[in-house]
């Protein structure tokens, strides 16, 4: 083959810019979904538990706004899946799957507590935040 390395390097650069831009497209797609009206529900199936906050907030940040992020969570995936009989809200005999936490549950530095999954009690402990030790050493 006659490909060189500059052919390779730009190639690379090629592909990465594409896959920026691909992921910024998948990122407005809940904002644009938002925007026309439709009612839409996301899924956590196939997403890693540690991903699933960034990959919401990467989608606020291109202009989903949180009211209809939480209902894409909740009632929206309920509804769309017929299952809001029994799932989706916070009501009596419903299925309870809540989360407890000390903020807003979109911003970064939220600390989830405590999650109730079917009634079950998980606590979550703590991992001490970059913030939390510059505030011990300035003290």
């Amino acid at each position: 083959s006659d490909l060189s390395y500059r052919d390779l390097e730009a190639e690379r650069r090629n592909l990465e810019a594409r896959s920026l831009m691909s992921r910024s497209q998948y990122a407005g797609v809940a904002s644009d979904l938002q925007n026309a009206g439709l009612l839409f529900g996301f899924s956590t199936m196939g997403v890693a538990t540690k991903d699933i906050r960034a990959n919401i907030l990467e989608m606020i940040e291109s202009g989903l706004d949180t009211d209809t992020a939480l209902a894409a969570l909740t009632i929206n995936a309920a509804t769309l899946l017929g299952l809001d009989a029994s799932l989706g809200t916070v009501d009596t005999g419903k299925i309870a799957n809540l989360i407890v936490a000390d903020g807003d549950i979109f911003e970064k530095e939220t600390h989830y507590a405590t999650v109730f999954v079917d009634g079950q009690k998980y606590e979550f402990e703590k991992k001490e935040s970059k913030r939390d030790k510059d505030d011990e050493t300035t003290r």
